[in-house]
């Protein structure tokens, strides 16, 4: 998760230093970037069903008892 994010993230950074390389500067072209940024996070880095039973069954693989969904409800 950590990895997608930061590969949704390095999309906002180039947008920003692309905004003052790109003739003419305009803000427009950060603000292209950052919403498509936003919009890849929502995708791939809010965490889904199928990333919470992953993790669930790696916290509980030993045995024990996350109650993670339980946490992640309320």
């Amino acid at each position: 998760m950590f990895l997608r994010f930061a590969l949704c993230e390095a999309l906002a950074l180039i947008s920003a230093a692309a905004a003052f390389v790109i003739r003419p500067e305009s803000a427009w072209t950060y603000i292209d970037g950052a919403v498509f940024a936003l919009v890849l996070m929502a995708v791939h880095v809010w965490p889904n069903e199928r990333q919470t039973r992953k993790l669930e069954a790696s916290l509980e693989r030993e045995g024990g008892t996350s109650h993670l969904r339980t946490a992640m409800a309320g």
